[in-house]
This record gives structure tokens, C-alpha cells and sequence, in this order.
């Protein structure tokens, strides 16, 4: 699914002082998303298929709760990067036109169903990579349970874009042929820590001109389809290769759980080391490493976050929210979420 490419609509959820924009190119939502946007941000060139089938919700229900970035490559590519929190025991179907579809998951599990063929991505513990094929319409379903955390990159892939890529006569079977060729062919892989490190960068861009954010999103997406085909190509040899990059994205996956976790504890960095048996300086640059972000500004993140939820929806002031998080001085708490949220805190309130 994708924002609504005629871009410039709004969403309304229709409770007072929630209001959500869908632009053209990148988008990042840090909310609550209603039945109502999920619907606007579905792709209208799915003749209308798309639809919540489970759970009966109103148009003002919450649906899921978390964020996204959607971009349109110039390369013909689309790129869904999503970091959610399932409200529900949810079920979603949508018409897909035939397309290679490349997946990185990066926490959690979900179940989407090609036909009567289900596909389960991700793990329990750890990322997985995945990649499927669709020679002609098909509609799909993608079910998730309430609670799941579930953070991914999905890149998709038009039939022409692999089409010009196979007139090259140097691949070196016909193994890339043949799997874009069978309906519903999947393939699944362990990501090198590269490529798991540029999927958490499209996750979480860095600020910038829409444009540069695009082409960054881009050139992250190209090199990430780039591992999911060699692995296609030559399996056994992406097999081998992938053994060797799990140990520090789950060191850093059990990290960034504990942060969110105790938030309102907040541990020092020193008694985080001991936690995981680790120095501080090796915690860090797994953090670093896999997220693009340390340890202290992603936890200055969430709590800015925490601030703007407790703003718009339990209507706490400006000055309470910073309190809450951490910042003595509510001038510089009002800097800090300007910076973070592109507005003041009191504009997130109509």
C-alpha cells in the first residue's frame, strides 16, 4: 500500500486536533493511523479492492499506530518502509498487479497470503529477507496479530524494470529467469549487515531536501534489490555469506527492545553494558552500526514522541509534556520537538 499518488489530500481521523497530511514524495507519519487515512493511503490504481476484512472497524477507528515513508523512484521502483504497532488482529486484501517484490524485516512477523499460498516474513528473533514474483493480477492478504511490533522495507519491483535487466547476457544461469517467470515464486535469505543497515536508514532518513531524501531512499533500495537477486542468481554462495552478519543486528535488535522498554527507568549507558555483557563502547557501535543513530538519540526520540501522544491525545501542556520528557526548560523542549516534528508542540494541538 502507498499514499494516495495524487498527492496534496488530507486525512482527517475526525477527533479534535489530529490532522494527517499525505505529500506527493516521501511521507512519515508518527501516529495513530485511522481505517479512514489506511484507506486514503491505499493505491488507487487497485480499482478499489483494498479493504480492512477484520476486524469491523468505522472509518475513525484506530487501525494500526506507528509511521511511514513511501517513495516513487525514478528507477520506477516503489519503496514502503513502515515501523508499526498492530491495535488489532488485523486482515488486509488488495489487488497487485504482476511485479518482483523484494521484503526486509527487521523485527516481527506477519503472514501474507498470494493466492491460497501463504507466506510467513520474518522471525521471531532476528531480520529475514524475502522476495516473491507475480506473472499476472493477483489478490493478496496480509494478516498480523494485535500487539506485533512489525518494522519493514518493501521495494517493488515492475516487470519491466527486470526485463531490461535480463537483455544482460552475463548472468550466469537461468535461475533469475525462471524465478520471475513462475507465479508466486518465493525465495528467502538471511540480509548482510549492509543491507539490514540501509533498510534502517530508508526506515529513518535523515533530514534534507525531499528530493535527496528521495534519490538517498533510491540508491539504498537498488543495492538492497542487488543482494535479494544475487541471492536469487547463485543461493548456495548468498547462503554462505549471510552466516556471518546476524550477531551484531541482534545484539542490537535486544538493545533498542530494552530502551523502549524503560523508557521511564532510563538506565545509564554503563548499566546497560552490564545488561548485555557487553563494554559501552561495543553496545554503541552495534547500535550505531544498525540503526544509523546512537544510543542517546534514540532515546531523546522516543521521548519526544512520547511527548507529542500525550499532547495531542491525553491533552497534556507544553509544559507538562516536557517534563515528562526530561527537559528542565520547556524553551528547549519546544526547539527540540520543532526539530524532530517540523512544527511547534503547540501547533500539534488545534
Amino acid at each position: 500500500m502507498r499514499c494516495s499518488p495524487s498527492g496534496g489530500a488530507e486525512a482527517h481521523d475526525r477527533r479534535p486536533g489530529k490532522r494527517l497530511m499525505l505529500t506527493k514524495d516521501a511521507r512519515r507519519q508518527d501516529r495513530n493511523i485511522t481505517h479512514h487515512a489506511l484507506l486514503r493511503m491505499s493505491d488507487t490504481r487497485s480499482d478499489g479492492s483494498y479493504a480492512i476484512t477484520a476486524p469491523a472497524l468505522a472509518m475513525r477507528d484506530t487501525a494500526i499506530m506507528g509511521q511511514f515513508n513511501n517513495v516513487e523512484c525514478h528507477s520506477g521502483l516503489r519503496v514502503h518502509a513502515s515501523e508499526t504497532e498492530e491495535a488489532h488482529d488485523l486482515n488486509i486484501q488488495w489487488l497487485v498487479q504482476p511485479v518482483l517484490k523484494v521484503a526486509i524485516i527487521l523485527e516481527g512477523t506477519l503472514t501474507v497470503w498470494l493466492g491460497d499460498k501463504p507466506i510467513q516474513l520474518g522471525r521471531s528473533e532476528g531480520s529475514a529477507g524475502h522476495a516473491w514474483a507475480l506473472t499476472e493480477p493477483m489478490l493478496l492478504r496480509r494478516e498480523s496479530q494485535k500487539g506485533m511490533r512489525v518494522r519493514k522495507v518493501m521495494i517493488s519491483i515492475p516487470p519491466d524494470w527486470v526485463r531490461e535487466l535480463l537483455q544482460d547476457q552475463t548472468l550466469p544461469n537461468g535461475n533469475l529467469q525462471r524465478f520471475i517467470d513462475t507465479h508466486c515464486a518465493t525465495a528467502a535469505w538471511t540480509p548482510s549487515k549492509h543491507v539490514l543497515s540501509l533498510a534502517e536508514q530508508i526506515l529513518n532518513p535523515t533530514e534534507g531536501p525531499k528530493p535527496i531524501q528521495n534519490m538517498a531512499v533510491e540508491s539504498k533500495a537498488i543495492e538492497i534489490v542487488r543482494e535479494a537477486l544475487s541471492f536469487i542468481i547463485t543461493p548456495a554462495t548468498g547462503a554462505v555469506v549471510a552466516t556471518r552478519r546476524v550477531g551484531t543486528q541482534f545484539r542490537a535488535q535486544r538493545i533498542r527492545r530494552y530502551l523502549q522498554e524503560n523508557l521511564d527507568r532510563n538506565p545509564s549507558l554503563q548499566t546497560m553494558a552490564q545488561e548485555f555483557g557487553l563494554s559501552v563502547g561495543s553496545m554503541q557501535a552495534a547500535f550505531k552500526k544498525s540503526y544509523n543513530t546512537t544510543i542517546a538519540e534514540f532515546r531523546r526520540d522516543l521521548r519526544l514522541q512520547q511527548a507529542r501522544t500525550a499532547i495531542e491525545l491525553d491533552g497534556v501542556t507544553v509544559s507538562e509534556a516536557a517534563y515528562r520528557a526530561g527537559y528542565a526548560n520547556p524553551a528547549s523542549f519546544s526547539t527540540a520537538f520543532k526539530r524532530r516534528f517540523g512544527f511547534a508542540p503547540s501547533f500539534s494541538k488545534e
